[in-house]
Formats: C-alpha cells, structure tokens, sequence
C-alpha cells in the first residue's frame, strides 16, 4: 500500500482513530447477488478469492467467501499497472492494493465480517469503468466469530486504558500548576486554570469514581456539598477550592492544605489506574455514565454552581463519552452498524449545539448566560445521543 490514489482520498470517520483499522464494516443493506452478478451462487466454503485484473475487466474467484481473514491474489493480465481496492459504506477505503506491474501478481488480506462489499480493479490507475467494479459477499450467519469478537473487545480495552492513562497524567500535571497558584495565593491564576484543569477528569470521571472511589475527595457531586455545607474539613477537592475562588474570592493557608491534598489524591488515582485492568463493558456503561452526569449536573448549571464553567465539564463529559464508544468502533460495526452510524450522527449533532456556546479564543461561555431555550435544545440533544449510547452495553455483551 505504497500510496493514497489521488482520486479517493482515504477518508477518516468521524469517529476514527488515528491509527488505521481492520475492514470490520458491513454494509446497512446486503444484496442478493454475489461474484460475477451471478445468483444462486454455491454456499462458501473459502477466505481466498483470485482476482484478475485486465483492460477492462475485474474477475473475482469465487464471488462469495466466509467471514474472517480474506486474502485477495490479484493477477494483472492487462498492459498497465493496475490497483485494487475493497470499499465499505460511504464508500470508505477498507484495503488497496498499489502498483501490481503487468504480469505481476499482489496480495492483500484483511478482515470482512458478514456484509456485501465492492470492489475495483484500477488498470492505469483510471477510475474503474463498467466491469470493472464487482461485489463481494461475505457470508455466516450474520456475526463474526465469537473469539475474534473476543479479541477486538480486548484491544478496545486495552486502547482504552492507554488513553485513560494519558489523560490522567495530564490531569496531574494541569492540577500541579492548578494548586501551584492556589498556593502563591494567586487568584486570578487559579480561576483561569481551574476550568481547562478540570478537563481531564471530567473525561474519565465514571473511571476515576469506580477505581478511586468517590468519597468527595476530588470532585464532590452537589449532594455531598449540601448535606453539610459547613464542613469545610471534610469537603476537600476542586469544589472546595472553587467556592474561594468564585464566592470568598480570598485564598487562605486553609485553601493551600486543600491544594496538597488534591494534587496527593490525582497521584493515587494515577497509579490505581495504572494496576487496573479494563474491559469492553467498561467504555460502554463508562460512555453511558458520563453522558447521566451531563444530564444530572451539568445541565441544571449546578456542578460548578459558584464559577459558572459548566459548559466546559459539560463538552469534557461528551468527548469522554464519545471516546470511549470510538474504542468500540470495531466490535460495534461488527455487532451492529446501524447503531454505530447513529452514534456516529448524534454525536456530531450535540457537539454542533455546544460549538454555539464556545467563544473564540475565550473558552465557553458562562453557564449563567445561557438561556433556557439553549438549554433546552442542549438538553434534546444530550437526549438524542444517550438513547444510542445507551443500547452499547447489551450489544457488546452479546
């Protein structure tokens, strides 16, 4: 694959990841003919398919193969060199093979679970004409293999964690510069840091709870600050400390003990985190939980109810969620695409109603100053992507 044809750029799914993905995508509607546009083609019983590549014609041998690994030998028995690609919906690029010199031969294998899907011949590396475009039929049963469901669940996991991972370690060094200017009693300093700071932990926020427990010790939810709002000894985190920025608006010695016990629980949590071992489960009930706590605090405006920076817990909350389904790409497109592509779209359409609130070059806009139509059309459009997100889990399970 020694290049990108100039014609189809690959494109990159909304929801893609930056490193290139197995062809686990399968198209909505399955056709009932297969291989040459023959029907009533025979059951399959093979993963290789020869494919021979002339002037103008793009055979395939046999038209119709099981699902898994599928090697494609391409035989060019034209005049010029010639390419061959496997597509997937939108006409996304799911393999190519470049630059098979006449005479020659190519390979290309790669993943297809149980779907139709196009291919092209490309002599003279020309767009494919008439005949030179055929079908594919993948075939069994209508699911992939459970071991190799089992498999791109693991590495979703795994995936996963590694990004998990990243972000707390920048949540511990963001915090460190957060509590730097808690300490020099550096007002300002800290109100501008407090919100990007907080970024990172609302990304992983049903993480963090489940593997460090929440026990109010990083961010206390709003029933905890209000079941004794008076017992400043036992509510620590970033909560405590936004109180004296936004409403005492003075940072005290008291506020510095807060500051190291913070940035002391962020490192714990880093390395609990570190010694735990993720599963698909996790990034589904994980995604499902994060867009819940949009819907519980941040829409209400009471998460960060004294500095007014919701909008910016509220859009960590999403991307979290958004990530952690992308890991799931794989298994999903498997299991079920329609449910991918609409996860796919809603997601889009929420990230497009909070772009409305973002002020360039200033961050988000304060939650106080947005209306109760916009935060309406937010709340319908946290709706529309939680009902898809919420069907992951027992997708994924089964």
């Amino acid at each position: 694959m020694s290049r990108t044809p100039r014609s189809e750029a690959r494109p990159r799914n909304r929801l893609g990841t930056a490193r290139p993905l197995p062809a686990l995508v399968l198209l909505l509607v399955a056709t009932a003919a297969c291989g040459n546009g023959k029907p009533d083609t025979p059951p399959a019983t093979t993963r290789e398919v020869t494919v021979e590549s002339s002037d103008d014609k793009c055979l395939l041998t046999p038209g119709k193969v099981l699902p898994g690994s599928i090697r494609f030998e391409i035989r060019n028995t034209g005049r010029e060199a010639t390419e061959f690609y496997v597509y997937g919906p939108d006409r996304k690029i799911l393999g190519e093979e470049d630059n098979i010199e006449a005479g020659r031969t190519g390979t290309m294998i790669i993943e297809l679970y149980p779907g139709t899907f196009e291919t092209a011949c490309k002599p003279g590396h020309r767009e494919p004409g008439p005949g030179l475009r055929q079908p594919v039929l993948v075939v069994e049963g209508g699911n992939a293999p459970s071991d190799s469901i089992g498999n791109l669940k693991r590495r979703a996991a795994r995936d996963y964690k590694t990004w998990v991972e990243g972000q707390v370690s920048e949540l511990l060094k963001e915090t460190r510069s957060f509590t730097n200017a808690i300490k020099k009693k550096d007002l300002e300093r800290a109100r501008k840091l407090f919100a990007p700071t907080r970024v990172y932990y609302e990304s992983i926020e049903p993480v963090a709870e489940k593997i460090g427990g929440r026990q109010g010790e990083i961010d206390a939810n709003i029933d905890e600050r209000r079941m004794d709002p008076t017992a400043v000894r036992e509510w620590t985190g970033f909560h405590r400390l936004e109180r004296s920025l936004w409403e005492t608006r003075a940072l005290t010695e008291e506020d510095g003990k807060i500051a190291d016990r913070l940035l002391v629980d962020i490192q714990r949590l880093k390395t609990q985190i570190a010694a735990e071992e993720f599963n698909a489960l996790d990034l589904s009930n994980g995604a499902a939980s994060l867009l819940a706590e949009v819907a519980t605090t941040k829409i209400t405006g009471e998460e960060n109810e004294y500095a007014g920076t919701d909008l910016s817990d509220f859009a960590a909350n999403v991307d979290g969620a958004k990530t952690a389904i992308k890991y799931l790409r794989e298994p999903l497109l498997v299991r079920d695409t329609k449910l991918w592509l609409d996860i796919v779209t809603e997601f889009d359409k929420i990230e497009a109603v909070l772009e409305r609130h973002r002020i360039p070059g200033k961050g988000w806009k304060n939650y106080r100053d947005v209306t109760l139509a916009e935060r309406r059309a937010l709340q319908n459009a946290l709706n529309a992507i939680a009902e898809p997100v919420s069907k992951v889990t027992a997708v994924i399970k089964g």
